[in-house]
C-alpha cells in the first residue's frame, strides 16, 4: 500500500499489512544503526588521509564535502533510529500512515550516507589517478548502484500488495480472524491468494 493517497489523511489507521510492514522495519533498526556507524567510521577514516590536511585541489574539497555529509547523515540516522526504536519497539497495535512514513527516514538517511560515501571515494580517486581509471571505477559503481536500485524496486513490488509479507502476514491474518478481528473481506481474500500463490 502507498504511504499516502489523495483524500486519505496521513493520520488514518494502518491496515494489517502496513502494520506488519512497520513492525518488520523497526526490527531492523539495530542493524541499520550498526551499518550507519560503520559508514560514518569509514568516512571519518578516509578524511584522515593526508590529502585532506589541508585539501589543496577542487576534487579533494569535493570528496571532503561528500565524506563529511556521509558521516553526518549516518550519525543522524543512528539518532533517529534510536528514537523511533524507543517509540515503536514491541508495538502491537496499528499506528497511522504518518508514523509509517516517519519510520522509513532512518533507512533513507542510511542509503544517502552510503551514496555520499561512494561519491566521496570516486572524487578522491579522481584526484589521484588518470582519466581512464576514473571512468572504469565510475562505470563499475554506477552499474552496481543500478543493480541495487533494481533490487530495491523488485522488493517494493513484492512487499507492496496485501500478502506480500509471506508467512508472517498469513499467521497474523489467521490470528486476527481467530480473535474475532473485523477484516475487509476483499482484502482478506487478496492476502490469502497472494500468500498461497507465492509460498508453496
Amino acid at each position: 500500500m502507498p504511504l499516502w493517497l489523495p483524500g486519505v489523511p496521513l493520520t488514518s489507521a494502518l491496515n494489517h499489512h502496513d502494520t506488519l510492514l512497520l513492525r518488520r522495519l523497526t526490527r531492523f533498526y539495530k542493524t541499520f544503526n550498526v551499518i550507519s556507524a560503520l559508514t560514518a567510521g569509514a568516512s571519518v577514516g578516509v578524511l584522515s588521509f593526508s590529502e585532506f590536511h589541508p585539501s589543496t585541489s577542487s576534487l579533494a574539497r569535493l570528496a571532503e564535502g561528500f565524506l563529511v555529509s556521509s558521516a553526518a547523515t549516518a550519525v543522524i540516522a543512528i539518532m533517529l533510529a534510536t528514537m523511533f526504536l524507543f517509540r515503536f519497539e514491541d508495538q502491537t497495535y496499528a499506528s497511522n500512515r504518518l508514523e509509517l512514513a516517519l519510520a522509513w527516514i532512518p533507512l533513507l538517511l542510511l542509503d544517502w550516507s552510503i551514496v555520499a560515501f561512494l561519491c566521496g571515494l570516486v572524487a578522491w580517486y579522481a584526484g589521484k589517478n588518470s582519466l581512464w581509471r576514473v571512468l572504469l571505477l565510475s562505470t563499475n559503481i554506477s552499474v552496481l548502484m543500478l543493480v541495487a536500485a533494481g533490487v530495491a524496486f523488485w522488493m517494493w513490488r513484492i512487499l507492496r500488495p496485501p500478502g506480500g509479507l509471506g508467512a508472517e502476514e498469513r499467521k497474523a491474518l489467521d490470528m486476527a480472524e481467530l480473535g474475532g478481528a473485523s477484516l475487509d473481506r476483499n482484502q482478506t481474500d487478496e492476502m490469502r491468494n497472494f500468500v498461497v500463490n507465492n509460498n508453496p
